[in-house]
Parts: structure tokens; sequence; C-alpha cells
């Protein structure tokens, strides 16, 4: 039971971050379009920041959830998924080279 409520606080968290994420870029984008005041450049940045870590967020709970999932089955599927999220967090979060 406790795997299960682990699972599920952990998609919990990121579906409420991808929601953040929405509602985020809505506001910023109703400060952009609505004028009789405009919104400062500072402000709009903001807000697009502020999406951007919600977004990272919810993908993060995304990602950590495959592990979550594997765990079920046993600690053995658990420790090869989190070998396997490692690696592929690896080289999504690697910079390309300059010029690649």
């Amino acid at each position: 039971l406790g795997k299960v409520l682990l699972l599920l606080a952990d998609l919990v968290i990121g579906f409420a971050a991808f929601s953040l994420t929405i509602r985020q870029l809505t506001h910023a984008s109703m400060l952009i379009a609505l004028p009789p005041e405009p919104a400062t450049k500072a402000q709009v940045v903001g807000l697009f920041r502020q999406a951007a870590l919600y977004q990272m967020t919810g993908m993060n709970c995304y990602y950590y959830a495959m592990p979550l999932l594997a765990w079920l089955f046993g600690p053995i599927f658990l420790i090869l998924s989190s070998l396997g999220l490692i690696t592929v967090l690896y080289h999504l979060h690697r910079s390309p080279a300059v010029g690649a």
C-alpha cells in the first residue's frame, strides 16, 4: 500500500505542477495581450520562469514515476529502472557541444 501511495503522490504532484504551468502561461499571455497598463518585461519574464520551473517539476515527477512503478514488481526492477532513468536523464540534461 505504501508503494502505491508514493506513486500516487508523485503523479498528483506532477499533475499539479502541469496545471500551475498552464495557469502561469495563461496569466503571462493576458499580461502581454491586454492593454490599459502594459506589463513590464520583468513581470512577464518572471511568469515564464515560474512556468518553466513548474514544467520541469512536472516532467521530473513523471520521470520518477517509472522507477516507482517498477518497484511494485520488486526491488531488482527498482534498481534497474533507476539506473536506466539516471542514464536517460544524464543524456537529456547534457548541453550539446557548441556548433553541433
